[in-house]
């Protein structure tokens, strides 16, 4: 297979191919056949062009000189940008048929209702591949749709040697609202897989807004960047990734998220949450990132489609400062401010001033909330035993949410298993009156007989995950019936293609999901798109004191919550970006690694 262009540059393999006598056959069934798409064009030898920038130049001139074996009349002809716009202005030989026409060979009476008339199309010329039997040629399209929203198409289409033109596989696919990237066409692909696509750096960015965040961007050959990023021990997770896993990662073409998570599963320390894991999950994501940007799709339509339209969201009510400064999960790592609380700090409000709180978050549309009112209760007995009078100051909390709206918001109580069973049950039983949504990690998941020993002395429902470590961690969980929601956190599980693996097994045993969101904007972007394709989806943590603060201060792209819903972004990929300029900022220490 040789690949003629590739997104704007020569493909490196032309340097190193003796024969052309494939290609020279090919190029004569090229002549006066059509590549179709969005746009028609016919390759023809004997008509004049008149554009530099015409398809039929570029496509032509290159194949001609790529037959002779001529480098530099490749050089020459190749035009790394093709661009024209339509109807009207296109200088292209032999048939045009224009718009309408063209759109409705593939999609048929509807594509009426997807241009605005009166906006151009934009189309440009992105890669051309050929063989002894077939070429194939890619585009992207671009336009107003009638929605008012962007229209963002990749085209493709192929020709072969007996005549036949193939678009195979071009049909209509949704994945997501019409107001962005709604409709997608696929057409042939390259039959070898090969991308061409190459790590050439690996870069960790850790923003001084939050300490415990490390951002990891995987830089390509092709100017793609993945985003992806760990939480807890920034700094550690940092080194390994330098020193270990840049090792793997750089020089590595195509590079899978399965084949990659396989080859950088350690020796040791695979069973755990640790530095390996979280940094693996990191590079993950990245990758799954770098997968879709290349299909040109969002996540949740790699991962099969939506299964919802949207997601229903709950509000975990921490502050803007919550566990910033260390890995522990403690009051003192809360990060309420000592001179007193900020705007959006929901943690020392749900403490202090809970059904303000309630009704505040109601009228947002958010109809779901979390809170945990009993842990510096835990913290003065080890979670042995609770007093009466912390008892009653927890069901204080709780008592007042419940009397503020009712039982139409979905309480969570998290206990972020800092009890034994005795402890725990005490709590539970005395929460049963108020119908908790969940509560929480009762007790460490790694308990499994005492967590299904809880589980069955109460009638709450017990949610538990974001601690546990991939399918053979939460196995033990389903077996016994332990739990009744999983809270996988797609990082600390080691990434999206474990946490998906989670997700299918959970289903097997009926179990819903509801992924865990305080470790960062990138992972929640995945985690929606995770939810959104799950069967078993339940609901999507969110926490609107990062959101409206870190959040939105390092990233863009993130996904609109609207009346307590959310719905994954249709950008290619996982959506999110570093904010311009971020890495380049002295609010930031960064490090990077190349080839």
């Amino acid at each position: 297979m040789v690949r003629l262009v590739e997104t704007g540059r020569l493909h490196p393999e032309l340097g190193r191919i003796k024969d052309w006598s494939a290609t020279a056959e090919v190029l004569e069934d090229l002549r006066d056949r059509r590549i179709r798409g969005n746009a028609v064009l016919t390759l023809g030898k004997d008509t004049a062009v008149t554009s530099s920038k015409d398809p039929k130049t570029v496509v032509t001139r290159y194949v001609e000189a790529v037959a002779a074996g001529d480098l530099p009349a490749i050089r020459a002809s190749f035009s790394p940008e093709v661009e024209w716009t339509y109807p009207g202005d296109l200088p292209l030989s032999g048939t045009w048929r224009g718009r309408d026409a063209v759109v409705d060979d593939f999609l048929g009476a509807a594509a009426g209702k997807l241009f605005s008339p009166d906006a151009p199309v934009v189309i440009r010329l992105t890669n051309v591949l050929a063989d002894g039997d077939q070429v194939f040629a890619e585009w992207t399209a671009q336009a107003l749709a009638l929605s008012g929203g962007a229209y963002d198409n990749r085209c493709s289409g192929g020709v072969h040697r007996a005549g036949r033109t193939d678009h195979r596989g071009a049909r209509v696919h949704r994945h997501g609202p019409r107001s962005a990237s709604a409709l997608r066409l696929t057409g042939w692909v390259d039959p070898t897989g090969r991308t061409g696509m190459r790590i050439t750096a690996v870069e960790t960015i850790r923003p001084a807004i939050q300490p415990n965040l490390l951002f990891v961007r995987l830089h390509t050959d092709d100017g793609r960047i993945g985003l992806g990023e760990a939480f807890f021990g920034g700094r550690t997770v940092e080194s390994y990734l330098h020193e270990s896993a840049a090792d793997v990662l750089l020089g590595t073409e195509d590079p899978a998220p399965e084949a990659i998570a396989r080859t950088l599963t350690s020796y040791t320390g695979y069973a755990g949450a640790g530095v390996e894991t979280r940094g693996n999950g990191a590079v993950d994501l990245a990758l799954w990132d770098l997968a879709g940007q290349q299909a040109g799709l969002p996540l949740v339509a790699l991962f099969g489609g939506p299964v919802r339209p949207s997601l229903p969201t709950y509000n975990t009510c921490a502050g803007p400062g919550y566990i910033s400064k260390s890995v522990r999960q403690r009051s003192d790592n809360w990060g309420v401010p000592s001179a007193g609380p900020e705007r959006w700090d929901d943690l020392d409000a749900f403490l202090n001033r809970p059904a303000a709180l309630t009704r505040e978050l109601w009228d947002e549309g958010i109809r779901g909330m979390k809170v945990w009112p009993f842990d510096q209760a835990a913290e003065a007995t080890n979670g042995t035993d609770i007093s009466p009078a912390d008892l009653s100051r927890g069901l204080g909390v709780i008592e007042a949410i419940r009397s503020e709206v009712g039982l139409e918001m979905a309480l969570m109580v998290e206990l972020h298993g800092l009890w034994n069973r005795r402890g725990a049950t005490t709590i539970l039983q005395a929460l049963e009156p108020y119908r908790p949504y969940w509560v929480e990690d009762p007790i460490r998941p790694d308990a499994v007989d005492a967590l299904a020993a809880l589980s069955a002395d109460t009638d709450v429902p017990i949610a538990t995950g974001e601690t546990v470590v991939g399918r053979r961690g939460f196995l033990p969980l389903l077996e016994r019936g332990a739990v009744d929601v999983i809270t996988v956190d797609v990082q600390w599980t080691g990434g999206l293609t474990e946490a998906r693996k989670v997700a299918s097994l959970a289903d097997t045993y009926g179990v819903p999901v509801a992924p865990h969101d305080c470790t960062g904007p990138a992972t929640l972007a995945a985690c929606i798109h995770l939810t959104q394709s799950s069967p078993n989806g339940l609901i999507q943590e969110t926490v609107r004191a990062f959101l409206r603060t870190w959040y939105a201060e390092l990233v863009e792209g993130l996904p609109e919550i609207v009346d307590g819903r959310v719905t994954a972004t249709t950008a290619p990929g996982h959506g999110v970006k570093l904010r311009p300029g971020l890495a380049e900022s002295d609010q930031v220490e960064r490090r990077v690694t190349t080839a």
